[in-house]
């Protein structure tokens, strides 16, 4: 409605689309979502071969995603206002708390590092605010 939320001012949503079969198919987003696809100008970077999946992800203002690594190449489109990026290098990944793909929210932002993740002030980041 008008007033922007579902249930409260404060909630946060996250949405990352998934292929038609979860089991089966990767998210496609010419496929899934052909309307937005024509809305997207997106330079050709690579061979049509070598295309994996277009994962939509859609987040409230002010949500942060928990810390995890991509296997594949990404891109990423911010459509209406801000997004911060922080990147770690793959050299880096022995102090990153690994344990899976996906791992627990890491307070990057705090100087010093949380006790639990102290590892965290020994590497750089590269960090980029996209508009």
């Amino acid at each position: 409605g008008e007033r922007g939320w579902f249930l409260s001012p404060h909630e946060k949503y996250y949405l990352r689309a998934l292929g038609g079969d979860v089991r089966k198919d990767v998210a496609n987003l010419d496929a899934d979502f052909p309307a937005l696809a024509r809305e997207l100008s997106v330079p050709p970077l690579f061979p049509p071969t070598a295309f994996f999946s277009s994962v939509l992800r859609v987040a409230s203002g002010g949500l942060n995603l928990w810390t995890h690594y991509d296997v594949m190449d990404n891109m990423l489109i911010q459509v209406v206002g801000t997004k911060r990026a922080v990147l770690f290098s793959p050299q880096d990944a022995d102090y990153l708390y690994l344990r899976s793909h996906s791992f627990p929210p890491i307070p990057l932002f705090k100087a010093p590092p949380c006790p639990p993740f102290p590892l965290f002030k020994v590497i750089p980041a590269l960090s980029s605010t996209i508009p």
